[in-house]
Order: structure tokens, then sequence, then C-alpha cells
């Protein structure tokens, strides 16, 4: 009997993939009974060279829209693909994410909540929102729907990629130089980009410095696409309206870290866009019908360009 191995800490899985895929026996790590029969995993972070051991492993399914928690283990055959976790609700979470973050500053609820402890009460002007511009960093999956939340509310939208692309009602860049054209123009940056050597570090010195004095940046790509130092650096300098932070280079955030304590840093626990299994189960449940079909995957991730 067909087996997929579940490698995660979340129990509501193992309940989901039951349901949904009851012609495949659920083996749950580290209880493996018949690691021959296992052609499928679906895993977080595994443990090096647990997957290296099925010798009949044809799919591995992240649980995660990235998928470095998986390429850690060197051990994993390079010709088993890897496959991206594509969740429609994972992708609506992170769009209100960004969403709340924007008119958080937006509309000056942290001055409000600060008088509202105070008891004070001052009226607040009103911001013409088409007369604001966000920019997004990934025009993906992720990406487009934050590209819709922001058009919804009536904000002006750029939008910056590694290759061109074509979207509704949005100016798009791409490659570094034009990427140093749209940065000006932002009075909010959302960066949700994949990981990439080409993205590493893509938040640095030269790229704060073509920013907006008061713009605000938002980051739920990853920790690594910001230099943390040079942040630091050019807010003291020159601040920025408000800094969110989802994401880490290391998590938990260790407690000493200077982000904590500085009053432009709003540090939010990578909460953006948490993989619920009640909907993401989908996603695996159509990826191996596809393989048992014959059908070509979707969402592999490609190693050559990093995504």
């Amino acid at each position: 009997m067909t087996s997929l191995l579940l490698i995660s800490d979340n129990i509501n899985w193992l309940s989901e993939l039951k349901i949904h895929l009851p012609n495949i026996f659920i083996q749950h790590y580290p209880e493996i009974t018949k690691a021959n029969e296992i052609e499928f995993a679906l895993v977080w972070n595994p443990k090096e060279g647990v997957l290296a051991k099925l010798p009949n492993l044809k799919v591995i399914f992240s649980i995660g829209a990235g998928v470095d928690h998986i390429l850690r283990d060197k051990s994993i055959p390079k010709e088993i693909p890897i496959i991206r976790m594509s969740d429609p609700f994972q992708y609506k979470m992170v769009a209100e994410y960004a969403l709340l973050t924007v008119l958080y500053v937006h509309r000056n609820i942290e001055t409000i909540s600060k008088n509202n402890n105070k008891k004070v009460w001052t009226e607040q002007t009103a911001a013409y929102t088409p007369e604001y511009t966000v920019g997004i960093l990934g025009l993906g999956n992720i990406g487009s729907v934050i590209v819709d939340r922001m058009q919804s509310v009536g904000f002006s939208v750029l939008g910056w990629s590694r290759s061109k692309k074509i979207l509704d009602g949005v100016e798009t860049f791409s490659g570094f130089r034009e990427l140093e054209t749209m940065l000006p123009r932002c009075d909010y940056l959302i960066c949700a980009l994949p990981l990439t050597q080409e993205t590493k570090g893509i938040i640095n010195t030269a790229s704060l410095s073509l920013m907006k004095k008061d713009s605000t940046l938002i980051n739920i790509g990853r920790g690594e696409h910001i230099e943390e130092e040079a942040l630091l650096s050019y807010i003291d300098k020159v601040p920025l309206k408000k800094v969110f932070l989802d994401v880490f280079p290391k998590e938990p955030l260790e407690k000493s870290h200077s982000f904590w304590n500085h009053p432009k840093i709003f540090v939010t626990p990578h909460m953006a866009g948490e993989v619920l299994p009640k909907s993401a189960v989908f996603s695996v449940k159509k990826g191996i019908d596809r393989f048992q079909n014959g059908e070509p995957l979707e969402n592999i991730y490609d190693r050559k360009k990093g995504y």
C-alpha cells in the first residue's frame, strides 16, 4: 500500500490527511513501520538523513512556501522533486497581515493608541489613499494577492520581481537597476520575495538610502532579506516611519536582540501566514493525485532559480 511520511509536530495534519487521503497509509515520524512503502513525504524541518533512507521516495511536499528547511539536508537525492506549499488561504492570511501593517501606519493607529492610554481626544486628519504608493517586492502567488488587497482600498501599487511580469493596474519593474527606480516612489515597501542568492540582503544600506525618509518597511519574506546592522544604522540616522518585521534569520528572536527595544521597529512572531492543515491538505492531495495520474507536478522547487 502506498504510504506518506508526515514529519510535523502539528497533530492536526494527521487527521486531515487520513480524511482526504483514505487510500494512502500515513506514517507519522518517528514511528516508521514500513519504510519501503513510503512514496511521499510531507515535512517541516526534517532531521538530516531521514528522507535519504527512504528507498522508494518519489515526492517531497514542504509544509511552507519556502523549502530552505529541507535543503539543509544535503543527503536528499537531488532528483526527488520538492513541492512548495501552495495554499490560497495562506496567501490571503499573508495579504491580510500586509494590509493590517500598512493601515496601522496609514490611519495613525500608534498615535491613537498612545492617546487612548492617556485619555486624550485628538482628532486625526484622514489621508487620501490614492496619493500613497505601496511597493511590493515579489509578484508570485503571495505578492499578487497582496496587490489585490492594496488595490481594494485604493492604494497605488508598484511591483518588482526578478523577471518582468504584467499585472492589471500595476506598474511593474524587474532587475536591480529598475529596483533603484521604484524604491524612491514607495510610501510603503513590502518584501514578499523568496530567498535566493540574488535576493539575500536585498534590503541593505544602498537600497535603504533610496527609500523615502518617512516611508514604512514591512518584511514578510525571509529574515535574510534584510541586512540587520544596515537597517539599525540607517533608521537611527534617517528614521523610517515604521518597520514591521515578521521573519528573522534565527527564530525565535533572541531577547537580547536590538529589534525588540527600537521604537521604530514592530516585531511579530512569524505569524503573517500560517499553513493550516484544514486548507493546505488540498494542495497535498492535488499533488499526489497529479503524480499518480501521470500528470506534471506543479509548484516544483527550481534548484537553478532558487525558488
